[in-house]
């Protein structure tokens, strides 16, 4: 179809629509639909247009016309249906949207649909157009992410070239095979093994020995670190190799627009290259388990923060920082046993901005820190909840040198790839964090992510320029502090290490991330046992998602090691029972998952301890006193107060629900001739 034939096809609004993509100015555009048609071909046959144009398309659009431009099947009606659904770039139920998009912006031009089906709609790409698309797609530089992916770089190699590159490695019966099979045929572990083997470059061979070191991104940054000192042409050349091998390849792209800086001139090894030489996530497991370091208990540790503040409030300075001496008093106080790759004061200090943050705790007008009603509603919620609460405050906290568009996409990509290895699967945390930064990064260099980053980042300061060994460093750094903080992550550290090299997910940690609880059901009757000195001892791998949660709400963690060791005491069973538990709710948790019976002795005790609580609520109150008992009456016959006042405390007093002239009650009631003094 010719473009002036295609052009008929928009009027009213999908010509503005189309337009509206090819010329921003509205102000400039003709008033007269003939002259917007005119318009909008002279853009849709502009080189230099298209070629301005291209990278604003979002990725999953560029990638399905590129698809369809290279497949050579463009110059007549398609039906995308007909296409091998293994070789669409995008998923079978996004290929509808994704056309429909490419028709609004005038790529696609819709010729019909079979039986009213969207699905069955066929479309043609205008002669002209479709010839400068192919020109554009051959001549010009591939985008930056298809230099990061093996699967997206063979989509913008030219045919020919492909052609020559497969034959000097040996593959040229491969080149008439679809790029699916031909991908699937490059990334086999004995073919690429064999490629790497065949680089005639020495040093460049070396490098993939520190594959997992640099991640497959070896910029600047990595290159210093590496003690890797090579002139550019150096570079070029070795890029080249990699290319002819179709192992990765050199980039000369500034990413300054992204937040991210490489310099001009970095070399990258394919992302799913790197996957295989990194091998399988799951690492030995009687290697990882004999070096475990169990994480702390979270929710535990707020609560007891919490607690600790409620017997003893303590002073904040007029700035809000804490005094070092109530910090360590908390610490020893409130923190359970566990491993903190963080440091205990570092752990302390993010549940306290936790607490103030979600209004849980505040500081008094005595400047002492006091948990707020809030808190009473909070501390009921389930272990899991607040698990989960924690859980995403810990992914939202900021980095520093990176915008916070980088350090949450970085998290999020990990959370990603441990979630469906499932708990109690041990995983190399270099390779897990080597997987996410290079995932991010090929999402975060795409066109269309340079504007949501100068879109976030409006107005200074710009935060700094993040390279991707930087994403590589601080994303460890928060696997290893942040998630272990959380308590959702079991760490397996070598005699001698500081950093973990192992992790796993634990059953909180599965709970926490929303993962189906029937796969977490454990036996019952096997996770405790409990001693007769009022020592329980917990198995983890036997406990229930909830079961140490509720175990932490009347009883202390002592230890953590292989297993949990708390211990019942007077103090922790009676604060259990003053926020609501009584003792045969303590007993019939303990008696369902011990291995043997409770001792008499510890069921007595605790029988004894509740049965000694006495409860007096201290709260602080506003109340309103008259001189005698008709004057109250008089006052409760207001319709308006009935939702203020909270109870008669006798025949002269009532509370209310705060401050009366600050509520506007003072001006009702002197309209009813009651004064307030």
């Amino acid at each position: 179809m010719k473009l002036e034939q295609a052009l008929e096809h928009f009027d009213g609004k999908d010509l503005d629509h189309a337009l509206g993509f090819w010329n921003f100015d509205r102000h400039a555009w003709p008033v007269g639909e003939r002259d917007r048609r005119r318009m909008l071909g002279d853009a849709l046959s502009s080189r230099r247009i298209i070629e301005e144009r291209l990278p604003q398309l979002p990725s999953k659009l560029r990638d399905l016309l590129v698809f369809v431009v290279r497949s050579g099947r463009w110059s007549e009606v398609f039906d995308l249906k007909d296409f091998d659904a293994e070789e669409l770039p995008v998923d079978d139920f996004e290929l509808v949207p994704v056309a429909t998009a490419l028709a609004e912006r005038g790529f696609f031009i819709p010729r019909r649909a079979r039986g009213g089906a969207s699905r069955g709609t066929s479309y043609c790409i205008p002669e002209e157009l479709g010839r400068l698309l192919e020109i554009v797609f051959d001549s010009s530089r591939r985008p930056i992410d298809a230099s990061l992916g093996l699967r997206a770089h063979l989509r913008f190699v030219d045919r020919g070239e492909l052609k020559v590159r497969l034959e000097s490695i040996g593959l040229g019966e491969l080149r008439e095979v679809s790029h699916v099979e031909l991908y699937d045929q490059l990334i086999e572990a004995r073919e690429l093994r064999r490629r790497i083997d065949s680089i005639e470059i020495d040093e460049l061979k070396a490098i993939f020995d520190e594959v997992e070191a640099h991640g497959g991104v070896l910029d600047d940054d990595a290159r210093r670190r590496l003690g890797i000192e090579v002139e550019p042409e150096i570079l070029k050349l070795w890029g080249r190799e990699l290319e002819r091998r179709l192992l990765g390849c050199y980039e000369r792209c500034e990413l300054t627009n992204h937040g991210l800086t490489c310099g001009d001139g970095w070399l990258v090894i394919f992302a799913e290259v790197v996957d295989v030489l990194l091998g399988a996530p799951e690492v030995d497991e009687d290697e990882a388990g004999s070096n475990l370091r169990r994480g702390c208990d979270a929710v535990a540790d707020l609560r007891g923060i919490v607690a600790s503040i409620e017997r003893s409030p303590f002073k904040v300075k007029k700035t809000g920082e804490y005094y070092k001496t109530a910090l360590r008093k908390l610490v020893k106080d409130a923190l359970t046993p566990g491993e903190r790759p963080a440091g205990e004061e570092a752990d302390l200090l993010w549940y306290l901005d936790f607490l103030v943050h979600r209004d849980l705790i505040t500081p008094a007008l005595d400047h002492r820190l006091r948990p707020t009603r809030r808190w009473q509603e909070y501390r009921q919620q389930g272990g899991a909840e607040i698990l989960a609460d924690l859980l995403e405050n810990a992914q939202r906290g900021s980095t520093r040198g990176m915008s916070a568009l980088h350090h949450r996409g970085l998290r999020r990509e990990f959370i990603e790839l441990l979630k469906p290895a499932g708990t109690g699967v041990w995983l190399a945390v270099s390779g897990l964090v080597t997987r996410a930064r290079n995932a991010w990064l090929a999402q975060m260099v795409r066109p269309e992510q340079a504007q949501r980053y100068q879109d976030r980042h409006k107005n200074a300061p710009f935060p700094p320029l993040a390279t991707p060994d930087l994403l590589l460093r601080c994303l460890q750094r928060w696997v290893v502090e942040g998630l272990a903080r959380v308590g959702v992550v079991d760490l397996s550290i070598r005699e001698g290490e500081r950093r973990p090299w192992a992790l796993r997910l634990n059953v909180a940690g599965a709970r926490a991330f929303g993962l189906k609880i029937e796969e977490l059901h454990a036996p019952v009757g096997l996770a405790l046992v409990v001693n007769p000195d009022h020592e329980v001892i917990v198995f983890p791998e036997n406990a229930g998602p909830d079961l140490i949660h509720e175990l932490g709400r009347f009883a202390v963690r002592e230890k953590a090691d292989f297993a949990l060791h708390y211990r019942l005491t007077r103090e922790s069973v009676q604060e259990a029972a003053a926020a609501g538990l009584d003792a045969e709710d303590i007993l019939a948790l303990l008696d369902e998952h011990s291995r043997h019976s409770l001792p008499e002795n510890v069921a007595f005790s605790v029988r004894e301890w509740c049965e000694r609580l006495v409860r007096i609520e201290a709260r602080r109150a506003w109340v309103l006193e008259a001189a005698g008992k008709a004057d109250i009456d008089r006052l409760l016959e207001i319709a308006e107060l009935r939702d203020f006042v909270l109870r008669r405390l006798d025949d002269r007093i009532v509370e209310v629900a705060g401050d009366p002239s600050e509520a506007g009650i003072a001006n009702l009631l002197r309209d009813r001739g009651i004064q307030l003094v």
